[in-house]
């Protein structure tokens, strides 16, 4: 899930560590009610919950596959990346 943070434009560790455990938890659940649904799919669902286009920068070797026509402009997780880099940069100045 750290490859999809990062076709994402997530560049930060710590943030991404931090997308990851919402990711999984969300993903988790999902499998409590449905647990033949694949993680690709899973994944799928719960980026589209969390604002995300799942294939938004997306290529050929990642986990997704690249439909092109669903490539758009904002990622989705843009908003979380700059809040949290945000605090950080607050954090350590």
């Amino acid at each position: 899930m750290h490859e999809f943070c990062e076709f994402h434009d997530v560049k930060y560790y710590d943030v991404q560590i931090e997308l990851v455990d919402h990711l999984a938890s969300a993903i988790e659940k999902i499998w409590e009610g449905e647990s033949k649904l694949s993680f690709e799919d899973a994944l799928i669902r719960i980026a589209g919950e969390f604002g995300v286009d799942p294939f938004h920068f997306s290529d050929p070797n990642s986990l997704l596959p690249f439909p092109i026509e669903n490539v758009h402009a904002n990622s989705g997780f843009d908003a979380i990346t700059e809040t949290r880099a945000k605090a950080l940069q607050r954090k350590y100045d």
